[in-house]
């Protein structure tokens, strides 16, 4: 059986709420962190964990980018 899903669309039918902005990214990492432990001896030593964040500089956003 095969799965086929649109993650653009699961990504926008996704709601975060606005008190919780770094919840995707924690369950990223966590997820990341248990792959890597998952993987047999030698290489586990070579599990990499790389987080890459970029944001648009929006008026009203609760941490604007410092002047």
């Amino acid at each position: 059986m095969q799965l086929i899903t649109s993650l653009a669309g699961r990504t926008n039918n996704t709601s975060l709420p606005k008190s919780r902005p770094l919840l995707a990214l924690s369950e990223a990492l966590v997820n990341s962190i248990q792959s890597i432990d998952a993987l047999s001896g030698s290489e586990r030593g070579r599990g990499r964990i790389s987080i890459y964040v970029e944001r648009a500089d929006e008026p009203g956003a609760p941490f604007p980018f410092p002047s």
